[in-house]
């Protein structure tokens, strides 16, 4: 290992663009004294080779394409993406963007399938394994991430922050109103706002993809 604090040494696994800290114990150290709220850790290396990592700290090294290494870093430190590219026999396993599922029935992303470049792509290198598109940030630097990557970033902060911030009324009985009644929601939403949002009266379609609705004394049946 290099002689630095934390331990930050290329050629980890024999990869030599593999940059990865060593003495967690000491990243946990520092993180508790001075950042105790911390949420993702990114670490940046004083060295202008390029590598990177993304295990539980992501990592990269201050290579002038530092900025898409990070990214792609926190593509796999933060949503657990797979690389796009061949890493290696050891680094294949079912995940968001990785699969050996043919089935499109069954393809953790169908609902993508053929929108955006999505399909079932092959890795030369080992072709029972599938990535989902050929020019995601997981597998090019400088390139977008793809939607199924996208929508994985998006489900992985919803699984730690409700989207939902706010609604109005805050109750959930009415006894004196005028009309129109409002009903509104506030959203943490991604831009551009691809939440699907669907409003039901009586169990029935009211209106969608909108985050306030009238409703009129004539939308109402008599009764309770």
């Amino acid at each position: 290992l290099i002689d630095n604090y934390f331990g930050s040494s290329f050629w980890m696994y024999d990869i030599e663009r593999l940059l990865v800290p060593n003495h967690h114990d000491r990243i946990i150290n520092v993180l508790s004294n001075n950042f105790p709220a911390y949420d993702p850790v990114i670490m940046l290396v004083n060295s202008s080779k390029y590598g990177g990592s993304g295990g539980w700290v992501a990592t990269a090294s201050t290579h002038p394409d530092v900025v898409e290494l990070v990214l792609h870093e926190i593509g796999h430190s933060f949503t657990g993406l797979a690389d796009e590219y061949w890493a290696g026999d050891q680094y294949a396993a079912e995940g968001i963007n990785m699969t050996q599922e043919t089935d499109l029935e069954k393809l953790r992303w169908r609902n993508w399938y053929g929108d955006f470049s999505i399909g079932l792509y092959p890795h030369q290198e080992s072709p029972s394994w599938y990535r989902p598109h050929q020019e995601c940030k997981m597998r090019f630097l400088g390139r977008p991430f793809c939607s199924v990557c996208t929508e994985g970033t998006i489900e992985r902060i919803h699984d730690l922050v409700t989207p939902l911030v706010s609604y109005s009324p805050a109750i959930t009985t009415i006894s004196e109103f005028s009309y129109p009644l409002e009903f509104n929601i506030s959203l943490v939403a991604p831009d551009p706002n691809t939440l699907m949002r669907i409003w039901q009266l009586n169990g029935e379609f009211f209106g969608r993809n909108t985050d306030s609705i009238s409703l009129t004394e004539n939308d109402l049946a008599s009764g309770i």
